[in-house]
């Protein structure tokens, strides 16, 4: 149950009370990881239950990360979306993640640990993920700075062989020091989905970022959103620094997020129609919703992306 808030912030978007026929039931777990670097990090765990005719698991695991000032409960909503549609969301809480590169360093460590974590849990007897996560199958968001965060644990993680398959940027505001690493990513299936080019978003800085890859990614702008749409619930201090948030972009965003990482991931299909990314896209194009660069909206797509290189 999505309980009231007294801080400003909107209401997550998902369903409560009952869940939806054809959906998981989803338990929530908080806890703290302590990392090789000495940090407590908070996190909560979004796993779907076993329910009658649905798939089990193990499941994909997607690793949700939040901007500057927030916490991990800024994706409450879209993990709990995730979760009823047969994933694992983690949402950890970072630090300081804009005050100097050696907070930034210790939060991408802290998070590759992490991951290293939550994939090597499917052969822990005593754990609560015991044959829950596929390792094969993990992906990372995150938005603003938290973008900025992910881009460069997609880096580290292609070092140390961390199966990292699907990133999605989500109106993220990468560091500037990543600008000098983003020819060294291999390819993975990734997507910018963004608000529209304002301060928040350095204007759009992401497009300069993905220019500089060898290799093409996806690229969705919803039309009209902010930067605050991404995070599910937003707050106020969001609001009074980047701009409304309307719940109408927030659904877009959680939509197509969704979409992308069931695709890149092999998540089930639990409606029945299998209505995929790129076709979801092309509908809210139709509709004057989103503009779209869609050059990796396939897996083919980037099988044939790596031999053209």
């Amino acid at each position: 149950m999505a309980s009231a808030r007294t801080d400003g912030a909107s209401t997550p978007i998902l369903e409560t009370g009952t869940v939806p026929d054809g959906l998981y039931k989803v338990r929530v777990e908080h806890g703290q990881f302590r990392t090789a670097s000495g940090a407590n990090r908070t996190y909560s765990l979004y796993i779907p239950e076993s329910t009658k005719g649905l798939p089990a698991g193990p499941y994909p695991l997607v690793v949700l990360l939040h901007g500057f000032l927030m916490t991990g409960h800024q994706h409450s909503g879209n993990a709990q979306n995730f979760a009823r549609h047969g994933f694992i969301a983690f949402t950890p809480d970072l630090t300081k993640v804009l005050l100097g590169d050696d907070t930034r360093e210790q939060n991408v460590q802290d998070v590759l640990e992490e991951v290293r974590w939550l994939t090597n849990q499917k052969e822990n007897p005593e754990g609560p993920l015991r044959g829950l996560v596929d390792p094969n199958r993990v992906g990372i968001a995150g938005n603003s700075a938290g973008a900025a965060v992910s881009l460069e644990v997609l880096l580290e993680a292609q070092k140390t062989a961390v199966p990292i398959k699907a990133i999605c940027s989500l109106d993220g505001v990468p560091w500037d020091r990543t600008s000098q690493r983003m020819s060294k990513l291999k390819p993975v299936r990734m997507l910018s989905l963004r608000a529209e080019p304002a301060l928040c978003n350095f204007h759009g800085r992401i497009l300069n970022y993905l220019a500089m890859m060898n290799f093409k990614a996806d690229d969705v702008k919803i039309n009209g959103a902010r930067h605050c749409d991404v995070e599910n619930p937003t707050t106020i201090g969001c609001r009074c620094i980047c701009g409304s948030s309307s719940e109408k972009y927030r659904r877009i965003f959680q939509h197509l997020t969704y979409l992308f990482f069931r695709d890149a991931l092999d998540g089930p299909s639990l409606d029945g129609k299998r209505e995929t990314f790129s076709q979801a896209v092309h509908s809210y194009e139709h509709g004057g919703q989103v503009v779209a660069k869609l050059d990796q909206a396939e897996p083919p797509a980037l099988a044939s992306t790596e031999q053209t290189q």
